[in-house]
């Protein structure tokens, strides 16, 4: 990827996460993928942080954890899905290569596979969304679907563990304007 050169990403949507939690995994690799990526989407953490969350992050109805590239800390309130798959997840990992291949098939079977257009290594690449999904979408995810249902920019960059909100509006919010709110999209009827 040429450097300075902005990408385009995608995100993964609520109804895509009901489509996600719902899949019944073939194996035991896919399973483990599916849940972690779950984690991730559901805290917003990084995958080199989601895949050594256990039950002792969990804090009353907080998940609070240092996240291992920034030493920052950051508490996020635990979603009833993450709780219940952080009390089953398995004390087992896989390659973050593997990881991606393997959350792309579980997005393809799932059926994320609306066409998008992404801008990446200095190129347009048009394709279905499962082809552009990575262990880091979770973490996208997280962000544009808080910011969609309204939640304080700064609040989201607080739980990303983000000391700017510039950084968290640049690279984590990748919603366009046809994905606003109607409460936003009012503001334009004026």
């Amino acid at each position: 990827t040429p450097r300075k050169q902005p990408t385009t990403k995608v995100w993964i949507t609520e109804e895509e996460l009901t489509r996600l939690a719902e899949f019944e995994p073939k194996t035991d690799t896919e399973r483990l993928v599916r849940d972690q990526f779950l984690i991730g989407c559901y805290t917003g953490a990084r995958h080199s942080d989601f895949i050594k969350f256990d039950e002792s992050n969990i804090v009353g109805d907080t998940l609070s954890y240092v996240s291992q590239k920034t030493k920052i800390h950051a508490v996020v309130p635990l979603s009833n899905t993450a709780r219940k798959l952080l009390h089953e997840k398995e004390d087992r990992t896989i390659t973050e290569r593997g990881f991606n291949n393997c959350i792309r098939r579980i997005c393809k079977k799932c059926g994320i596979n609306s066409t998008v257009k992404v801008f990446r290594a200095g190129r347009d690449c048009v394709g279905e969304k499962w082809e552009f999904v990575s262990s880091h979408t979770a973490r996208r995810s997280f962000a544009t679907n808080l910011y969609l249902r309204g939640v304080d920019i700064y609040a989201i960059a607080r739980m990303l563990g983000h000391s700017s909100v510039e950084q968290t509006a640049q690279n984590y919010i990748v919603c366009g304007l046809g994905t606003l709110s109607s409460e936003a999209m009012g503001y334009f009827e004026h």
